[in-house]
C-alpha cells in the first residue's frame, strides 16, 4: 500500500510479506513488513504532482523488492547489533532502533520490521565521493 508522507514530500510503500512451506500451508515460515521511504520530492512545489508519482511509485517498489532479497538472503552486515539510527521522513529527522541489513551511498536497510530509507542526512564518505 503506498502512503504520501504529511507534508506529501515522500512516497512510503508498506508491504506485508509472508511466505509459507510446502508442508506447512497454515503457519508461515516467514512473516515481516516491509516499509520503503522514497528519497524526498525535491522540485519547486515542495509536494509530489501526478506526473511524478508513477515514477516514484515504481522506484519506491523497486527499493521494496531489493530491501527483501537483502532480507531474505541473510546478507546482512556483519555487526549486527541494534544501534541507533536517524533519518529524515516527511520533512522531519526520525529516530528508530534496529539492525542494518545494507548502507550504500542513497540508501540505509535496516530491521526492525524491514526498513528502506534514504541517505541523504549521512555524511559523506570517501567512497561516496569517488562514486
Amino acid at each position: 500500500m503506498f502512503f504520501l508522507s504529511q507534508d506529501q514530500s515522500n512516497l512510503i510503500l508498506k508491504n506485508t510479506v509472508t511466505i509459507f512451506t510446502e508442508k506447512n500451508s497454515e503457519k508461515p515460515a516467514y512473516q515481516n513488513l516491509f516499509e520503503v521511504i522514497s528519497s524526498p520530492f525535491t522540485e519547486d512545489t515542495k509536494s509530489i504532482g501526478v506526473a511524478s508519482f508513477e515514477g516514484m511509485a515504481v522506484n519506491v517498489f523497486t527499493e521494496s523488492l531489493v530491501a527483501m532479497r537483502a532480507e531474505l538472503a541473510e546478507k546482512h552486515e556483519s555487526d549486527s547489533k541494534e544501534v541507533s539510527l536517524h533519518f529524515y521522513s516527511g520533512g522531519k529527522k526520525v529516530y528508530k532502533r534496529g539492525r542494518i541489513i545494507s548502507k550504500d551511498c542513497e540508501r540505509m536497510t535496516f530491521r526492525t520490521w524491514v526498513k528502506s530509507v534514504p541517505t541523504l542526512d549521512l555524511e559523506a564518505t570517501e567512497f561516496c565521493l569517488e562514486s
